[in-house]
């Protein structure tokens, strides 16, 4: 994360003082060199001869250091490219399948496991985004303008259930790569997985995580009025897991120890009296 922002903050300083300059780039010469616009894998650029997309790989070192330059960022940014493309030739998305479906949505992520269960984990997470904005600069001839500059940023993916993730992972661990929408939710928090083929077989199979039906408000209500039952260990009968208890889960629980002592106190006073 401090690499990113150190090249986002290294590329704005270099585009506020933009000049024309000569450059040699993969064995020819630009001159009059005047950067438009700043991308994570290049740079777009105006000079004598026209406009055109010079790669950082071809440009020196030292104009790799002035824009900020990153290898990782330029291949994902690459990767990201090329994915597009491939999804325009797919066509719309109304007639794709659910592999090309998922693949249009795929996230590179950075996770933190909140929670491991038999068959995935819960985690929370940021996800890569690569995003365009104005930059200024000044011109040769004092003159200030907008210089559109592409740059990586790290978005809060919120809580999110990856299933097939099992081996290895505890609470706190760290998992990065790639995730694709399963398209369902798992105790209210969308569904991932982290192959393409893992999506087609629970969409084609219909083994889809099953979302709770119950309204958190009946659940709780439900664990309220029953609760001794489930503390004695009647099967059949079982608190409510940890994840779904939310603030509509307390206040039926609430209600439902209510009414249970409302009926339980006039019954202890019934008896009372029948032993004096």
């Amino acid at each position: 994360m401090n690499r990113i922002l150190g090249a986002m903050a290294i590329a704005s300083l270099a585009v506020s003082s933009a000049m024309s300059e000569d450059v040699v780039a993969a064995g020819k010469t630009y001159r009059n060199v005047r950067v438009e616009a700043v991308e994570p894998d290049g740079i777009k650029v105006g000079h004598s001869g026209g406009i055109c997309k010079l790669n950082f790989t071809d440009l020196p070192a030292e104009w790799q250091r002035r824009y900020g330059y990153n290898p990782d960022q330029a291949a994902a940014y690459q990767d990201q490219l090329r994915q597009r493309a491939e999804l325009r030739q797919a066509g719309p998305t109304s007639k794709a399948s659910p592999r090309i479906t998922a693949e249009r949505k795929r996230l590179t992520v950075d996770l933190e496991v909140l929670e491991p269960r038999r068959d995935g984990i819960v985690a929370t997470g940021t996800y890569q985004s690569f995003r365009t904005g104005d930059r200024r600069q000044t011109n040769e001839d004092g003159r200030v303008s907008a210089l559109r500059v592409t740059s990586m940023t790290h978005v809060p993916l919120g809580t999110i259930f990856v299933i097939g993730l099992t081996s290895g992972l505890e609470k706190g661990s760290r998992w990065a790569s790639v995730i694709y929408p399963v398209g369902s939710k798992r105790d209210g928090h969308p569904v991932y997985a982290p192959s393409l083929d893992q999506v087609e077989a629970l969409v084609f199979t219909g083994n889809l995580p099953p979302e709770p039906k119950t309204h958190p408000f009946l659940r709780g209500l439900g664990d309220g009025l029953t609760w001794p039952l489930r503390l004695a260990g009647y099967s059949g009968l079982r608190f409510a897991p940890p994840e779904d208890r939310e603030f509509r889960y307390w206040c039926g629980s609430t209600i439902g120890w209510c009414c249970y002592l409302l009926v339980l106190i006039p019954l202890l006073g019934k008896k009372k009296e029948k032993k004096r």
